[in-house]
């Protein structure tokens, strides 16, 4: 693999563990994700970037974590 298809790759990454992290504070948060996930997607198939606009609370969880992995660059920008 080429460094070019790395690029940015260890943002995604830390976004992934924190969301992770997150929900593992929050267990209430995480059964009602799971909850969501599991009446759009169900247990036979894997979720599609067309089931985004069906799983909301979801994509609310998602975006929570933006913030926290945003702030360190705020202050290099700055």
């Amino acid at each position: 693999m080429s460094a070019q298809g790395l690029c940015g790759s260890d943002a995604s990454v830390s976004m992934k563990i924190l969301f992770v992290l997150r929900t593992m504070i929050n267990p209430e948060v995480q059964k009602q994700g799971q909850a969501e996930i599991d009446s759009v997607i169900g247990h036979d198939r894997f979720p599609q970037l067309a089931d985004r606009d069906q799983l909301p609370y979801v994509s609310v969880l998602y975006l929570e974590v933006l913030p926290i992995l945003l702030h360190p660059l705020v202050f290099r920008i700055a």
